[in-house]
Formats: structure tokens, C-alpha cells, sequence
């Protein structure tokens, strides 16, 4: 399972550095360089990124129980205001993670820093899904230790519309957090992992 875990880069370093030793407060050209020296994500043509973003272009090039990953990220403004996720691409609503503010294109690209990174699975039937969780959150409490809760894979119908995700798992480290979600896609559902640079603010629910 380990190397399970290698293969999809999932990282066993410190709070801040990441995928390709990416960092929190990365600036986006930074991101894009790093990401250009990829071993483990498939490189997408740079004249399709700079139609669409990074958003879903780098994809693992191994699979977690069939599952294809694909790297997304979340940035803010030198202000410290979040914006939207790469142009406004799957905006996350889930109530133990920031919901993004969607400026869309008109964000100042050159002053954004990365202050979150996701790894989006292909979507899956329940059964699947559930097997990934499982194993992602014995393989993450490895890397973080007991998890602030764990409360299983939530059930689809927590996410009722695209782009939304509901948290079933959380690590904290340090200042920051792991969240280990399901997420609504245009067709089914899928499983979302985020490392992100602030902890979230936890709802208690009945």
C-alpha cells in the first residue's frame, strides 16, 4: 500500500512541500515550472493550458484501484483573499473546507500562491469508491496519525450538485490539514484528497 501511495505522489515530507516539491505560497509560474520537471504526473501540451488552466491537465500515471488521479489547485491573491480554483474549475463547497470565491478569469494571475492542492479520482461505482477511501485513509494516518475524525466515506447524497464535496476524513499537521472527501462530478462521484495551508473550521452535525 505504500507504494500505492508513491505512485500518486501522495507526500510523506513536510506540511508545506508537496507534489514535485511544491510549496504553500508557491506563485503560479512557479507551480507550472515545478510541475514541467513532473515524473509521476503526465505533462499536458502547453497550448491546452493556456486555454483551460492547469486544473485537471496533470493526471498520475499510475492508478489507485483503477482510478485515475488528476491534480487540482487552489490559490490566493497576495492580499491573502481566496479566489476560485484555477479560472473558477470545480469550485469546492464542502462544509469542512473553504468555499472559494469565483472571480474566474479576471483574477490577477500574477500575484496568486498556491494555498491548496487536490487530487481528483475518476469517477466509480459506491463499492469502488469505498475501497479507495479505506485505503487512502490507512495510508494517510501512516503519514499523519490519528485523524481529527473519520467518519467513513459520506453518502452521495450529501452532494447534490457538481463540484461539491463533503469531507468523511480529516488529518491536522502542523497549521494545516487533509481532508479525504467525496466530490459530485458532471456524471457520478468520486474521491477527493486536498492538502490545504489553513485548518478548516469544523461543523459539529447531529
Amino acid at each position: 500500500m505504500t507504494f500505492a501511495l508513491a505512485q500518486l505522489a501522495i507526500p510523506a515530507v513536510s506540511a508545506e512541500e508537496m507534489f514535485e516539491n511544491l510549496k504553500f505560497g508557491d506563485s503560479k509560474k512557479v507551480v507550472q515550472d515545478k510541475l514541467e520537471k513532473t515524473k509521476r504526473f503526465n505533462m499536458p501540451p502547453k497550448t491546452m493550458m493556456g486555454r483551460t488552466g492547469l486544473n485537471g491537465m496533470y493526471k498520475a500515471k499510475q492508478k489507485l484501484n483503477g482510478l485515475e488521479f488528476s491534480l487540482y489547485f487552489g490559490w490566493d491573491e497576495n492580499n491573502g483573499q481566496t479566489i476560485s480554483k484555477d479560472e473558477g474549475k470545480r469550485e469546492s463547497r464542502s462544509k469542512f473546507s473553504r468555499k472559494d470565491k469565483n472571480k474566474g478569469k479576471n483574477a490577477n494571475v500574477g500575484g496568486l500562491t498556491l494555498n491548496q492542492v487536490d487530487l481528483y479520482s475518476s469517477s466509480a461505482a459506491r463499492a469502488k469508491l469505498q475501497d479507495t477511501y479505506t485505503e487512502l485513509a490507512t495510508l494517510l494516518t501512516g503519514l499523519y496519525g490519528k485523524p481529527k475524525f473519520n467518519n467513513g466515506l459520506p453518502a452521495a447524497s450529501t452532494v447534490h450538485s457538481e463540484g461539491m464535496t463533503m469531507a468523511g476524513a480529516c488529518w491536522l499537521y502542523g497549521s494545516d490539514a487533509v481532508m479525504l472527501s467525496i466530490g459530485k462530478l458532471t456524471k457520478g462521484h468520486n474521491i477527493v484528497v486536498s492538502f490545504m495551508d489553513k485548518q478548516p473550521k469544523l461543523i459539529k452535525t447531529p
